[in-house]
C-alpha cells in the first residue's frame, strides 16, 4: 500500500476504515503539510479504539501541548 500524501512511498501505518496508508514521514509529522491525521474524525469509526493514526495524533498533541492526558479527537 502506498502513502496517501506521497504516492511514491510505502505506507507505514494504515487507516482501517478507509484503507488508506501514511508513510513514515507523515507518521512522524516531519513536514507541516503532510501529517498522519484521522480522515473523518467527526463520524463514528469502529476501529477508533485501536487506531494507530489516532495514537500518532494524540502523541503529537501531547508533545506540542505538554498535556499528559490529551484526549483523542472524536
Amino acid at each position: 500500500m502506498q502513502c496517501r500524501n506521497h504516492p511514491d512511498r510505502e505506507a507505514a501505518a494504515v487507516c482501517e476504515r478507509f484503507n488508506t496508508g501514511f508513510c513514515r514521514e507523515c507518521c512522524e509529522c516531519l513536514s507541516d503539510d503532510h501529517c498522519a491525521e484521522c480522515i473523518d474524525p467527526q463520524n463514528y469509526c469502529k476501529f477508533r479504539t485501536q487506531c494507530i493514526i489516532q495514537e500518532i495524533e494524540r502523541e503529537r498533541r501531547v508533545s506540542e501541548n505538554g498535556v499528559a492526558n490529551a484526549e483523542p479527537l472524536r
